[in-house]
């Protein structure tokens, strides 16, 4: 269930969001925050139960929605973006959350490289879909935002599985 602050605190009211990842975790923390302030909300997850329950817990169809979507599937994210923009008429926010840490392996010599694939489709290219994505529409507009979140792990050495620590230094991180 979801509390609606008053309209005067409502941030993003008449913001139109989709939430990568939204369905559980951080994400769904995000999805109640922004509708809570008045936004409009696309949740896209590959986890349909979680996803449709937390939007049936809203109680607003014509606010929030669930669409399935697998970051790594560029077509996926694709529809998420432009569906939402065809639901609500407009994009004002990209949150990029959808992440996996993959399998522990303690030794770097071991990691079986389509764990190491999987992680990076996801984390990596899952994150420049959805921002090539919302770009198209951002861009034109000549505003929104674009937050992509990330692990501590991928900054922090020694902290996770090697797939999450290599992509960001291989980004510069």
């Amino acid at each position: 269930m979801s509390t609606t602050i008053n309209a005067p605190a409502q941030r993003l009211l008449g913001k139109v969001a989709v939430v990568t990842g939204g369905a559980s975790g951080i994400g769904a923390s995000i999805v109640r925050l922004f509708h809570s302030h008045g936004a409009k909300v696309c949740i896209a997850d590959v986890q349909d139960d979680l996803g449709q329950k937390l939007c049936d817990s809203f109680c607003d169809p014509e606010n929030v929605y669930f669409v399935h979507c697998d970051v790594a599937v560029e077509t996926d994210v694709s529809d998420a973006v432009y569906n939402t923009v065809g639901k609500f008429g407009t994009l004002d926010i990209m949150v990029n959350n959808a992440g996996i840490s993959g399998a522990p392996c303690p030794d770097i010599r071991n990691v079986d490289m389509s764990e190491f694939d999987k992680v990076f489709d996801i984390n990596v290219k899952g994150v420049f879909h959805g921002m090539k994505h919302a770009a198209h529409f951002l861009i034109p507009k000549k505003s929104g935002s674009i937050i992509s979140i990330s692990s501590v792990s991928s900054s922090l050495g020694g902290t996770g599985p090697h797939g999450i620590q290599a992509p960001s230094m291989l980004c510069g991180g």
